[in-house]
Parts: C-alpha cells; sequence; structure tokens
C-alpha cells in the first residue's frame, strides 16, 4: 500500500491521550462513494472530512474502526491543514512529470 507519513504540530485527543503521527493513503473511488452516502453531499467540509477518515491509515495508537469524520471533526485547524500537505505531496508523486519545453531552432 502505497502511504505517507507525517505529524500533527497539536494531535487529537481520544482516550485520554494525544495522538500526533499519522499515515495517510491516497483516496479511491470507494472512499468517495461512501463519504457521499455519509454526508449525502460530494462536496464542502463534511464531504472532504468523510473522505480523509477513510484515507488516514492510523491516527496514533487510534483504532482504524474509531477514525470516523465526526472525531477528524475535533482536530484544530492548524492539524488539518498538517494533513493537507502530506496528502497534496503524496498525490503529487502520481501525476506525471511536466514535460520540459525546449525551443526548437
Amino acid at each position: 500500500m502505497i502511504t505517507a507519513d507525517g505529524v500533527l504540530p497539536i494531535g487529537l485527543e481520544f482516550a485520554g491521550k494525544r495522538h500526533s503521527r499519522f499515515k495517510i493513503r491516497p483516496a479511491k473511488v470507494r472512499d468517495t462513494l461512501d463519504a457521499i452516502a455519509e454526508v449525502e453531499s460530494d462536496s464542502g467540509l463534511k464531504f472532504y472530512i468523510a473522505v480523509l477518515a477513510k484515507q488516514l491509515v492510523e491516527l496514533g495508537d487510534i483504532p482504524k474502526e474509531q477514525i470516523t469524520a465526526a472525531l477528524l471533526a475535533e482536530l484544530f485547524d492548524v492539524d488539518l491543514a498538517a494533513i493537507q500537505v502530506v496528502q497534496e505531496n503524496l498525490e503529487k508523486k502520481f501525476q506525471p512529470p511536466k514535460a520540459s519545453l525546449t525551443p526548437i531552432g
């Protein structure tokens, strides 16, 4: 499985402990379909968080089945931003390289 690791600047409190290390994988079509069914929308922050909950492979010691949109709604903005940076960098790895344009002549 292709993943990327990151650290939340503040961390998410769960079961009396602050969790900050995370591992994320690229989104799959199934994640999007499940998120649409869950939040009854295909846009907006609720939808994004629902997809993100499915992408997170690990978040500290929190059991995977407990990583839900409702739990992620408790993230601090700076923590969400940190996840987005790692997520964007992971997605860039799958983009084809840009062709260099060399002038002819």
